[in-house]
């Protein structure tokens, strides 16, 4: 699960902001106070990651909905030449770290029996941050790694060199401490770097003096002598661990570097090729696994745009695959006219997409639309076959033309019940509202998606029907693992029935579903201050109340209208 991001130099930030997020996470603000910014962020980072691409225009994921407009338009305050810095931060099980294992099959056993499968069970968590240069040919300028909450390794791209260089590596992090020695290594290791700190302060108050400068030069040296579980497996293969070392990561050339590629250690003499080997896989895997991860993650980002498409009274489903089309809404559409055969095993007792989506339109406890959803099966009969129908032969060639129309492929279309009249009628013929909420209930409801990002969900909904838009984003927030929602709105009703939900949680009044705790839950308001956008953490308590009342009187509108 996505834990956070943080954005610098991205549209309408500026300064770095970070925006912690939750299986539910909302964000207000005014018009243009830079909201949409994050989710454009998380758009721009899959495209990077994914297409290669840092001059964005159209992305995958935006489709008609979304155009940055390439990178002279959405670097901050169009100052070319700015690096742009998005990080981005995730919780992840050990296992889910890629295997760079060398191609032998003696030297692969042994890299999984040894050091690399310990460290990977470690590692709970992860961070990945790109700074991009914002010139006329933009490249990943360098990529910082987490692991667990600390900071990694760093490595970076010169612009005139075909290859990546690590730079940094912190070679005592905690996960790859396997042993009481590398422990006490790593406690002594602190310990030097805190006098050194000590020395350097006193040094900057004193001015020059030859004796602080000899004990900062024997501190720095004793730091860069200790040597932890990765450098001494770096020993192993031959090389020297210090503070300056640079391993160089071979790549072809291009703006971003190639996440599935192995770092590479000159053999040294008389090193064997298994310790160079071992060195390298894990390696490999701490410093470019993270980011393989986070590839997969905003892979199957889910973004439904802010105005929905109704879809023509024609449509024909066809595109079971692009991410595009969940951007107009229409995707939804695609789901639930092929059924089941798109959608992953739903939990028992569910039913089908369909059917769940239908309950959340109809039911008086839900959003009370009074209409259910059903699927039309139909054929298309071509104007020849309809002609045989009126020759006076017809009759003779009955079965001819049954097996023909049984030889068509089998179609079908969403139509929509109105319960009161037991009409079936078209999307067209039923008010906006409901063609904007059909996409937005079925990316919630259905299983795939575990990054749901919705714009103004409540579009066209009456006061009720927001409220009870809250309690269809907490049943789907339980749709997936991990799963996180990230929802744009404006909607005072839509929050005030989450807080209701806390509320009832506490006093353990919930209904079954609608269960939420604060820790399930942050509010993120961003707005502009001057020429940048600042994102405001707005805190819950278990009963459901604001720690910090809304900035701005965003919500206070109903009152001044009422006792101004």
């Amino acid at each position: 699960m996505i834990t956070a991001i943080e954005i610098e130099n991205f549209k309408a930030f500026g300064e770095r902001q970070r925006i912690e997020l939750r299986p539910i996470t909302l964000l207000f603000g005014p018009n243009s106070g830079g909201k949409s910014s994050v989710t454009h962020a998380l758009h721009y980072l899959r495209e990077v990651l994914l297409h290669r691409n840092l001059d964005a225009h159209r992305t995958r994921s935006g489709g008609e909905s979304l155009d940055l407009g390439g990178i002279r338009n959405f670097v901050h305050g169009r100052k070319i030449g700015t690096a742009i810095r998005l990080k981005a931060e995730f919780t992840l099980s050990g296992a889910e770290l890629p295997a760079y294992p060398w191609y032998g099959a003696e030297i692969e056993a042994e890299l999984h029996e040894d050091a690399t499968e310990s460290v990977r069970g470690q590692i709970s968590s992860a961070g990945v941050e790109l700074e991009i240069d914002s010139e006329d040919r933009p490249t990943v300028r360098s990529c910082n790694v987490w692991l667990n909450g600390e900071h990694f390794a760093e490595f970076w791209m010169p612009r005139e060199r075909p290859h990546a260089e690590v730079r940094r590596i912190n070679w005592l992090h905690p996960c790859l401490l396997l042993d009481a020695a590398d422990r006490e290594m790593a406690t002594l290791h602190r310990a030097i770097l805190t006098m050194q700190a000590k020395l350097e302060e006193v040094y900057r108050a004193k001015g020059k003096d030859e004796e602080l400068e000899r004990l900062l030069k024997e501190k720095q040296d004793a730091a860069r002598d200790i040597p932890g579980a990765l450098a001494s497996m770096y020993e192993q293969a031959g090389g020297t661990p210090a503070k300056d070392t640079v391993i160089v990561v071979p790549q072809p050339v291009g703006p971003v570097p190639h996440f599935e590629s192995r770092i590479a250690v000159p053999a040294a003499a008389g090193v064997g090729a298994s310790d160079t080997a071992q060195f390298e896989a894990l390696l490999s895997m701490l410093l470019f696994g993270p980011a393989v991860v986070l590839s997969d993650r905003l892979r199957e980002l889910r973004y439904v745009g802010p105005l929905r498409t109704m879809p023509p009274r024609q449509f024909e489903p066809r595109d079971r695959s692009g991410r595009s089309r969940w951007s107009t809404g229409l995707q939804a559409w695609e789901l639930l006219a092929h059924g089941q055969e798109m959608t992953p095993a739903r939990r028992e007792g569910e039913g089908s997409l369909l059917e769940e989506v239908s309950r959340w339109l109809e039911a008086e406890d839900r959003l009370d639309t009074g209409y259910r959803l059903e699927r039309e099966e139909f054929k298309q009969v071509p104007s020849n076959i309809a002609a045989m129908v009126s020759d006076p032969e017809f009759i003779d060639r009955i079965e001819i033309l049954a097996e023909t129309i049984k030889s068509l492929p089998d179609q079908a279309r969403i139509v929509l019940r109105d319960v009161g009249r037991n009409l079936l009628l078209q999307p067209q013929d039923v008010g906006v509202g409901l063609s904007q909420i059909v996409p937005v209930i079925v990316a919630l409801l259905d299983p795939g998606g575990p990054l749901v990002a919705l714009e103004q969900p409540e579009l066209h909904l009456h006061p009720r029907q927001q409220a009870a838009l809250g309690d269809a984003i907490i049943k789907g927030m339980t749709a997936t693992p991990n799963r996180v929602l990230l929802i744009e709105t404006h909607s005072e009703h839509l929050i005030l029935r989450v807080l209701r939900r806390i509320r009832e949680t506490t006093r353990k009044q919930a209904l079954s579903g609608q269960s939420l705790t604060p820790d399930q839950l942050r509010i993120q308001y961003v707005r502009r201050e001057g020429s940048v956008s600042r994102a405001q953490t707005i805190d819950v308590d278990v009963n459901g109340d604001l720690v910090d009342p809304w900035p701005d009187d965003f919500f206070e509108q109903d009152f001044k209208e009422r006792f101004s």
